[in-house]
């Protein structure tokens, strides 16, 4: 409790003098006092650099039990209003009372500022001996914000079947997961989302941020996983936090095993990255720093695009596919930047479809065939890649802003082996 300096000891003296001189009396007679603070770094204490408040009444009840609390035939005793407009003791309270007596000391609720709640304890129990009490404090401050937690587990599926079992699948450690801020609550990372946070999974598979409080997808970021695994459920989960913890997001990882001829859809960020210019982002490797799963080298990803442009009208040759992958958006809400998604994804698309035809000639077995089989109901009714290509190029030529959310959303799902039943584990 800070000092407060020479107005206090007036007060207190000119207390002393009101209640009497006589000195049979006196030293019975005492002062209840305190202060009613801006608590602003809610920690309950009357900081240095904290104010008081000033105009509220603060009630004293006369608890005549003792107890701490208002019961019984428990009555108002008296009040005062805190001091404001003084010169460093704003906020400050007095009451005259004797020794030997107990009471409870509140704010009166009409009185506390609005918008302000109590840091510290609504009710104040004095007991008075026969030295002043001094320090009956108050704290007010703005409503703290609510926040909560939300995270869930990398974890090992052993079969491959797209289940986790908890209690036998072995967590994967160091596997990052972004947290991007849903602001259309979609479940989708799309528009003018924006990445919120991040953890990676630690030695259990366990992952978790915190100050969370609107809607969020979480996405697991293949490039930071063990080699040669792949995923079994989906790559993104939409959380809406709505008054509590969110921890049930659970992602599945499990080893390939392709042969020739396996459906193994790889996500458009796959490809995109082999045109990253940036260094150390090409060969292979894992974890938190390093490189990433790159089972193609600079010849083959070159190949697989040159091949991947053939088989559409919107790509002339690699470097339109390359464009494609590589491109970045200011503002998604105009159409030429949904396009530019569209295109993007489908770029993606036609790499799945070129290494797969080149698979007999690469080390490395990716990507699906056109008559590869497709369940996507929701989006189209393509039955084959070969369909739902045609039907994205159908909303390409239509160029409306939602024909092209149409045809990203088709080609995005397909890369991510949604609606694809891959051969490859």
């Amino acid at each position: 409790m800070r000092t407060k300096h020479i107005l206090v000891l007036v007060v207190l003296a000119m207390v002393g003098l009101m209640i009497g001189s006589s000195a049979a009396f006196a030293a019975e007679e005492i002062t209840m006092a305190g202060y009613v603070f801006h608590d602003k770094n809610w920690n309950g204490e009357f900081d240095a650099e904290e104010s008081g408040i000033g105009g509220v009444r603060v009630m004293f009840t006369r608890d005549y039990d003792c107890n701490g609390i208002i019961d019984g035939n428990d009555e108002i005793y008296d009040y005062d209003y805190t001091l404001e407009g003084t010169d460093g003791n704003d906020g400050f309270f007095f009451l005259p009372t004797h020794a030997g007596r107990c009471y409870v000391a509140d704010l009166d609720p009409g009185f506390i500022p609005t918008g302000l709640v109590h840091t510290t304890d609504e009710l104040v129990a004095v007991a008075t001996t026969e030295e002043d009490y001094l320090d009956i404090n108050f704290g007010l401050a703005a409503p703290q914000p609510v926040y909560y937690e939300m995270g869930g587990y990398v974890l090992f599926d052993d079969n491959g079947d797209g289940v986790v079992d908890t209690d036998d699948d072995a967590g994967i450690e160091g596997v990052r997961v972004d947290f991007y801020r849903d602001y259309q609550c979609d479940g989708f990372v799309d528009g003018a989302d924006e990445l919120f946070d991040f953890d990676f999974s630690d030695d259990t598979g366990f992952f978790r941020v915190v100050n969370a409080k609107h809607c969020y997808v979480a996405v697991i970021d293949l490039t930071t996983a063990p080699v040669d695994m792949m995923l079994t459920t989906a790559d993104s989960l939409g959380i809406i936090i709505a008054g509590g913890d969110e921890f049930g997001l659970t992602f599945g990882l499990t080893h390939l095993g392709c042969e020739p001829g396996s459906v193994n859809p790889k996500r458009t960020h796959f490809w995109r990255r082999y045109f990253d210019k940036k260094k150390g982002r090409h060969g292979h490797g894992h974890g938190h720093g390093g490189g990433h799963f790159s089972p193609y080298d600079k010849k083959d990803v070159k190949e697989i695009a040159r091949l991947a442009a053939t088989y559409s009208p919107y790509f002339d040759d690699e470097k339109d596919i390359k464009k494609a992958l590589k491109a970045k958006f200011k503002q998604n809400y105009k159409r030429r930047d949904w396009k530019k998604r569209a295109l993007k994804h489908y770029a993606g698309l036609l790499m799945n479809l070129a290494a797969y035809e080149l698979s007999d000639q690469l080390d490395y077995q990716a990507g699906f065939a056109l008559d590869t089989p497709v369940h996507l109901s929701d989006w189209t009714d393509a039955a084959t890649v070969a369909e739902a290509i045609a039907d994205i190029e159908d909303y390409l030529d239509e160029g409306t802003r939602d024909s092209y959310r149409y045809a990203r959303k088709i080609a995005r799902l397909i890369n991510a082996g949604a609606g694809i039943d891959p051969s490859c584990f």
